[in-house]
């Protein structure tokens, strides 16, 4: 019981159910060539299904306690590499397929992380409400910095609803499983970062030079296009802010 408590308060609640486990391991289309990173491992019964359709499996787990169950789970699977560091600090570049039940805490910061690198694809399970913010349109109150990285950088698949029950301790949402297949349209840090600033104003009113001042638009009413297409020109004289 104190073991549960422990990790509801960090965030982790791991996945017990075998059905969704193996749902997960389908939906990634997993083959021998496949080298497979993992954000936390919990307690490793997913790495080790992953493991054993995969080349080999990176899985990184930073509480420690967690990382010692992990390794004796895959003790007997070789290509399997458990790590205990942080995954932002250290983490493999070169991986095919990224599989993770993000701690939601960590949703956002994933995502981003993805968005700059080169893989295959990404079967992730977030929380329902961070899904929907993932794939809102504009004028929807989901609709954010994240919602826009999200789409210009990956092709959005939600796959399926995951209940409470699937997991220990039970958590007081429902999750729900997607996949991101990346589209080619790396971005860089700077121009997150002009996205992310952008929605700190999101009910301001943008200029973006029309000649009829009547389809000037809220930022939150602006196409992931238009977003992006401002973040790179980087606020400069021929788009600006206006009150």
């Amino acid at each position: 019981m104190w073991e549960n408590k422990k990790y509801a308060k960090n965030g982790q609640h791991h996945l017990v159910d075998t059905r969704i486990i193996s749902s997960i391991i389908d939906a990634g289309k997993i083959n021998k060539n496949d080298t497979v990173l993992e954000f936390g491992s919990g307690s490793g019964y997913l790495t080790l299904e992953i493991s054993k359709s995969a080349k080999c499996v990176y899985a990184y787990e930073i509480d420690y306690d967690l990382y010692i169950k992990a390794r004796e789970t895959c003790k007997n699977a070789s290509n399997v590499r458990i790590i205990n560091q942080d995954f932002f600090k250290n983490c493999i570049t070169e991986f095919d397929l990224f599989i993770s039940n993000i701690p939601y805490q960590y949703s956002n910061r994933i995502i981003k992380w993805l968005s700059v690198r080169k893989f295959s694809r990404a079967v992730i399970m977030v929380q329902r409400e961070f899904a929907n913010k993932l794939m809102a349109q504009p004028n929807d109150s989901s609709y954010s910095a994240i919602s826009v990285i999200a789409q210009y950088c990956f092709e959005i698949q939600s796959l399926f609803l995951v209940t409470s029950d699937a997991f220990l301790p039970v958590p007081r949402v429902e999750s729900q499983v997607i996949k991101l297949i990346p589209n080619n349209n790396l971005i860089v840090k700077e121009v997150m970062n002009t996205i992310e600033l952008l929605f700190r104003n999101r009910n301001r009113v943008i200029d973006m030079n029309y000649s009829n001042r009547e389809k000037l638009k809220r930022i939150s009413e602006l196409s992931v296009k238009e977003i992006i297409e401002i973040s790179m020109k980087k606020l400069n004289f021929k788009t600006k802010l206006c009150k």
